[in-house]
């Protein structure tokens, strides 16, 4: 009998059906319960990744995002006194440009004014003779000059 119990010829109903029914329900069950156990801590790390670590990340995005509209706002504004300061500039240059051509304007007016419509046109001018300034001390004799000889 032991020489066939040694060859597993004959066994103990008992513990073949435990063997052939049980122990296999039984090793899927642990097996499953395993496979849970790994999922659920797999799970827990991606709850506390989700929960923590996204929500951390979500902060400090949030932060950094407000820090750099803060700074966009104060170099916007630094770039609006910029323009401003510029701008007055600008216009400063153009009262200046036309102060200038202004001025200018009215000095031709004047030398118009003053040299040349107060200016006679006379006949035959040609024929006189030019004659230093005071004429070369000749009185009675007519004298047509020009500035300068």
């Amino acid at each position: 009998m032991r020489a066939l119990q040694a060859q597993a010829l004959l066994v103990n109903p008992t513990t073949k059906t435990l063997q052939e029914s049980v122990l296999p329900w039984l090793v899927e069950k642990m097996t499953t319960f395993l496979k849970d156990d790994n999922s659920v801590d797999a799970n827990v790390e991606q709850v506390v990744y989700d929960g923590w670590y996204k929500g951390l990340k979500a902060h400090r995005d949030a932060i950094e995002g407000r820090k750099k509209r803060k700074e966009d706002m104060v170099f916007e504004a630094e770039q609006r006194v910029i323009k401003k300061e510029l701008e007055r500039q600008e216009r400063r240059l153009a009262r200046e440009r036309r102060r200038k051509e202004n001025e200018l304007k009215a000095l031709r007016e004047e030398i118009k004014k003053s040299f040349i419509k107060k200016g006679d046109i006379k006949d035959n001018m040609i024929a006189w003779d030019i004659l230093d300034i005071n004429g070369n001390y000749e009185k009675g004799k007519i004298f047509a000059g020009s500035i300068g000889g």
